[in-house]
């Protein structure tokens, strides 16, 4: 049962990481809106993961013309993997 948890909390965590992912490599691609689905698929579900932090950014590190908030949440979601596993295991 252990096992399987691990295995889905592994499999959720890299997918959310793959979307961050794909969302950064989509805005140098189509910086603006785009009318194709995968894209707007792609940014549908990362903007709310990404959000909180370019909050955070924009309240601490104002003017800064580079979005960090991919980087801080992939921290934060390592973070979190790694908290996650040592109570389950």
């Amino acid at each position: 049962m252990i096992y399987i948890l691990v295995l889905f909390f592994r499999l959720l965590f890299s997918c959310i990481e793959l979307v961050i992912l794909l969302d950064c490599i989509f805005s140098f691609i189509y910086p603006y809106d785009s009318n194709n689905k995968y894209v707007r698929l792609v940014r549908d579900i990362a903007d709310p993961i990404l959000e909180p932090f370019r909050k955070l950014q924009n309240k601490y590190i104002n003017g800064l013309n580079i979005d960090l908030s991919p980087i801080f949440a992939l921290i934060a979601l390592s973070l979190i993997r790694r908290i996650l596993f040592v109570f389950i295991i």
